[in-house]
């Protein structure tokens, strides 16, 4: 009854009237028929019922005519298996910026039906809906231009090449560029430094280098190298040490850059000296005296050759406090057959009374790691020029960032003859040097299996491959 109508209203109220105080009879299960209203005639009733039914067709009409003014535009597009329905509250709020229509979504021609009528009715309903003369007005002059226009956006059929919203993707990767200054560093320095003949005792300078990681790379034979990647970030000589030992000279190398803020007053004094830039760390290499090189001048990746070997030395990762077994390789107790609570302890630290302590340097659980190191006899695989890179094969100390020290290898001195260029290497200026240089794979495939002219091959059993 409370539809909030005033006919249903009136009705309520009168039927309240007639039946106040009067308690209402339960209906029998024999009964039925219904039982006429009391305080109303059959013709009153009648009357009512046909003039409800009068109230609703007209309320019905009402409706589907408003809903008729309210039918939205039907745009059709060429995209296959899209069609778009866009009412007028829609394109008000799409021309206002309120909602965001589907990135595959393309609007094409409007139909050629639409007449002055419908756009006065979008105007009306328009109003009503947003409450904006304005956005009524700016919804038909869209559909006005639409109509003319033979189509708003290009229409792309193929969905795989349909323009995406754009933004900042996290996922592409931060290019970096790296800018080398050696050439211009070291004009000044280059008609001072002459190449030198060593002898038997000559020992020239090492490098400075951060660890970058490890990548894998293929030879022309199609066998891959494990290598690590290491950057000589403007490694430059910052002091010349003489007469330190035996003779020797100490160069005191530098290697990245560091913060004014970290710089003690010692600290800035030094580089103002040396007319050098604050480095990440300094490192000193001895040499001999005829392999000095002046203050401020940077070094290459080009002092080593591709071919040569190298020592890394650094410190590596440190893995806390471990055990024997771990730390020392010991093979520890046996499983079963009796032992309890002593699977990987070490055993017995000492004898008895005599000597009656436990000697130094004895094999035990302690930290491990943290230690400075030597990888002794790598290969240096690769030099990259532009990015001050070099490649060497197989695995160094150290984490990802670590700084290592590069020295020419002490127990490959023989085969490092032919690489090696005293004091370093000098560029001429009349030669076009490449930029990427690559050690040698060799000759021979060593992927090929090597058959004598004696052996069989074709699976005869008899020896010599001779036929029976």
């Amino acid at each position: 009854l409370c539809l909030g109508d005033s006919y249903s209203r009136q009705l309520f109220d009168k039927t309240l009237y007639n039946f106040a105080g009067r308690p209402k009879q339960p209906k029998t299960a024999t009964s039925t028929k219904k039982e006429p209203k009391r305080g109303l005639s059959d013709e009153a009733i009648d009357k009512m019922e046909e003039e409800e039914k009068k109230k609703k067709a007209e309320l019905e009409k009402k409706l589907q005519a408003q809903r008729a003014k309210e039918k939205p535009v039907h745009i059709k597009t060429q995209v296959q298996k899209f069609d778009v329905q866009l009412t007028p509250k829609k394109i008000a709020q799409m021309i206002q910026g309120r909602t965001k229509v589907k990135e595959r979504v393309f609007y094409a021609k409007e139909q050629e039906d639409e007449t002055q009528k419908d756009q006065e009715n979008i105007q009306e309903i328009a109003q009503q809906v947003t409450g904006a003369h304005s956005l009524a007005q700016r919804a038909v002059e869209f559909l006005k231009k639409s109509s003319q226009a033979q189509s708003i956006v290009p229409i792309q059929s193929n969905l795989n090449n349909m323009p995406r919203r754009e933004g900042q993707n996290l996922r592409n990767k931060v290019v970096k560029q790296f800018y080398n200054t050696e050439n211009e560093v070291n004009k000044q320095f280059y008609s001072q430094l002459k190449p030198v003949e060593p002898d038997l005792n000559s020992v020239r300078t090492g490098l400075l280098a951060i660890k970058m990681g490890m990548t894998g790379v293929w030879d022309k034979w199609g066998v891959r190298h494990a290598v690590t990647v290491l950057q000589v970030d403007r490694c430059q000589v910052v002091n010349v040490r003489k007469n330190i030992k035996k003779g020797m000279t100490g160069l005191q190398l530098g290697i990245g850059e560091k913060s004014l803020k970290r710089l003690r007053k010692p600290e800035i004094g030094h580089y103002l000296k040396a007319g050098v830039p604050p480095k990440l760390r300094l490192v000193q290499f001895n040499v001999t005296p005829e392999n000095e090189l002046p203050v401020g001048f940077q070094l290459s990746v080009r002092h080593f050759t591709p071919g040569q070997y190298v020592d890394v030395l650094g410190k590596c990762r440190g893995k806390g406090f471990q055990g024997v077994m771990k730390r020392h390789g010991f093979s520890g107790g046996s499983a079963t057959h009796g032992n309890s609570l002593a699977h990987r302890t070490h055993g017995s630290t000492g004898q008895r009374q005599d000597p009656g302590r436990v000697f130094k340097n004895k094999k035990m659980a302690g930290r491990m790691g943290g230690t400075n190191t030597i990888q002794r006899s790598l290969r240096v695989y690769k030099i990259d020029v532009p990015r001050s890179l070099i490649y060497l094969k197989g695995s160094i100390q150290g984490p990802i960032g670590a700084v290592v020290r590069l020295r020419d290898a002490e127990y490959k001195a023989e085969k490092n003859e032919v690489f090696l260029n005293y004091p370093t290497f000098l560029p001429n200026p009349n030669v076009a040097y490449a930029q990427e240089i690559i050690m040698d794979a060799g000759e021979e495939d060593p992927n090929e299996q090597y058959y004598h002219e004696n052996d069989a091959v074709d699976g005869d059993d008899n020896e010599g491959g001779a036929a029976a």
